[in-house]
């Protein structure tokens, strides 16, 4: 179709906010993409078991927008990105994750004239793939009221992408709430359960400092985590932080950074548990791996040979696949308090 490119730079522009300048504001850069829609459709605004199919234009352009929108999604949520490390295979990124190995290297003494000390192998690390599989959304509903008028392309982009997006959300905080002093990489230094003590938090982030060779460190937690921080010496300006954000912005000099609660899908119940905190380590090897195959599919359940039901309606499920892997190959902490 002649438009399909036209389409797909529109949309690709709205999503990440950098529209042409003849498209002056939300509303109208949603016409301007519902017409290009609309031809792509024949000139119908009507979505129907006869035109919305594989192989029909409108149908092909959603498989390959919705999977930018959670890449959008994903990549500019600046909390998860300091813990994961996020390989699009549709951009081109190799499928293999490498990590290298951070075995200590012991420096020993030596006297003149003598070499006898033992003999030390640099590490080659690991390379390693993780698995993914499908997840799936009901979308045709929403994409269907786009193009009739009744909702905005933003509205309808907020709609698919945030239930496909809580998922991976999900998926990556439950790989976080498995940690235990016992998980490969770590130990009861770094996975540690307190009563809030200013020197006990205070130490494991030292610990997670000298394990990456002095790094800077920072500390993650939910607001209500982050409030119950205990510090001897209160500044000034530490309780307008507190005041104005709920929080301390420093513990002991250390940044702390607020980690917005999330619901768990389809529920009122709470995703992050609020007594936690993370310690990680700036610039260190990113310990969560998440592949996304960066391609949508929108199943029709004619394709699976189920029959339209009695109404003459259809099941659209668009879907896409995704994978998440837990690998410490640098030090990080974990400090549950009572």
């Amino acid at each position: 179709m002649d438009n399909r490119n036209e389409i797909l730079t529109l949309a690709k522009d709205m999503i990440r906010g950098t529209c042409p300048a003849e498209f002056d504001n939300e509303k109208t850069n949603s016409q301007a993409l519902r017409d290009m829609f609309i031809e792509a459709n024949g000139g119908s605004k009507e979505l129907s078991i006869k035109n919305f199919y594989r192989g029909n234009a409108c149908f092909d352009i959603v498989e390959e927008i919705i999977p930018l929108i959670v890449y959008e999604g994903f990549t500019g949520n600046e909390f998860w990105m300091n813990l994961v490390d996020y390989k699009n295979i549709k951009l081109d990124d190799e499928l293999t994750f490498f990590t290298p190995d951070k075995a200590d290297f012991i420096v020993s003494d030596l006297s003149y004239g003598s070499t006898g000390i033992r003999r030390q192998r640099l590490g080659k690390g690991q390379r390693y793939t993780v698995d993914t599989s499908l997840k799936g959304v009901k979308v045709y509903e929403e994409f269907k009221r786009f193009l009739t008028g009744r909702i905005d392309f933003n509205v309808f982009v907020d709609a698919v992408a945030q239930a496909m997006l809580q998922r991976l959300y999900e998926d990556v905080y439950n790989a976080l709430k498995g940690v235990t002093s016992s998980t490969r990489g770590l130990s009861s230094t770094y996975v540690i359960s307190g009563t809030n003590s200013e020197d006990e938090l205070l130490d494991l982030c030292e610990h997670v400092s000298a394990a990456n060779s002095g790094a800077k460190v920072i500390i993650l937690g939910t607001k209500k985590a982050l409030r119950k921080l205990n510090m001897e010496t209160v500044s000034d300006s530490a309780k307008e932080d507190k005041y104005n954000m709920g929080y301390f912005g420093k513990f002991n000099g250390i940044d702390t950074v607020f980690m917005p609660q999330r619901h768990k899908a389809g529920t009122d119940e709470f995703l992050y548990e609020d007594n936690k905190l993370y310690v990680i380590a700036v610039g260190s090897d990113k310990p969560i791996k998440v592949v996304d195959a960066g391609v949508g599919y929108i199943l029709d359940q004619r394709d699976a040979g189920i029959p339209v039901t009695g109404d003459l309606t259809i099941n659209y499920t668009y879907a896409q696949e995704f994978g998440v892997a837990l690998v410490f190959a640098t030090k990080m902490g974990f400090y549950t308090t009572a």
